[in-house]
């Protein structure tokens, strides 16, 4: 059984767009989630990385709304979440809950889930955080049960998703943008925070609305509705400064467009990103 921990997080109007909980800030709770579910159940962050010389690196991530969780909803948030090991300590998983308490007896109500992959890693000691993939330290993976660690590893859906969209009908649009990685973007080793990958897709949709709504105003639907579901795969990390650009493209979906995302740098697919209304 996954271990849990449970905590309350005041709202402010930062977190939230006029139609939901942002997306991105629900990539940043999780991830903060994630740090403290290290810090209760295995070793802090910081020990993880400078006594046993491990990083996790999170390759897959997934964000489910219930249902909208707007600003007006709640004086706080409800952080529940778990966490585990897989396949051997080649995966940690967890699966945040973000949401209220729905009545004076605190039954705690979930309106949004972020479930995130991530894959331990051994630094080479260097400036940079270099790592190689490689499983938990077996000093650490000795602290979960066996019934813990399932041996089958988690599967990113974003391959079938972004196969099932491309083999229906071509898109209704694409838009290329531009950016360039500031370091407002990037975590301590001055390469991308993945919760950034969140908001470029989003700008990238932003984007490919402006510049198609007009010739198909179904595109609207992606700034006028709450996104329902988001899936992403990262396969490579940006660096401080790299030129990168999104390749979006919007899909016929029901009842509204679908979006997928490419982030590309040098010719080299960084990630990708699902989004469905």
């Amino acid at each position: 059984m996954a271990r849990h921990c449970r905590y309350t997080l005041p709202c402010d109007t930062s977190l939230f767009t006029p139609q939901q909980l942002q997306p991105v800030m629900a990539g940043r709770i999780a991830n903060t989630a994630m740090a403290r579910w290290l810090h209760d159940h295995l070793v802090s962050y910081r020990r993880l990385l400078t006594e046993y010389h491990t990083g996790l690196v999170v390759w897959s991530v997934g964000i489910r709304y219930e249902h909208p969780l707007r600003f007006d909803d709640a004086d706080t948030l409800l952080i529940t979440v778990e966490g585990r090991t897989r396949h051997g300590g080649r995966q940690m998983e967890w699966t945040t809950r973000i949401g209220t308490h729905s009545d004076a007896r605190h039954i705690p109500d979930a309106a949004v889930r972020v479930h995130l992959v991530a894959l331990p890693v051994r630094l080479d000691g260097d400036a940079a955080l270099s790592a190689r993939p490689a499983p938990l330290p077996p000093e650490l993976l000795r602290r979960f049960p066996a019934e813990e660690d399932p041996d089958t590893p988690c599967l990113s859906p974003v391959p079938a998703l972004r196969h099932q969209l491309e083999r229906t009908e071509p898109p209704l649009a694409r838009s290329r943008t531009p950016f360039l990685i500031h370091r407002a973007a990037c975590e301590m080793a001055d390469q991308w925070a993945w919760t950034e990958l969140v908001a470029l897709a989003a700008a990238g949709r932003e984007r490919l609305v402006l510049d198609h709504a007009a010739g198909t105003p179904r595109l609207r639907a992606a700034l006028q509705q709450p996104l329902r579901r988001l899936d992403a795969r990262l396969t490579s990390p940006a660096a401080l400064f790299d030129a990168v650009e999104v390749d979006s493209r919007a899909w016929p979906g029901t009842p509204h467009p679908a979006f997928t995302h490419t982030v590309r740098c040098r010719g080299r697919d960084l990630a990708r990103v699902v989004e469905q209304w």
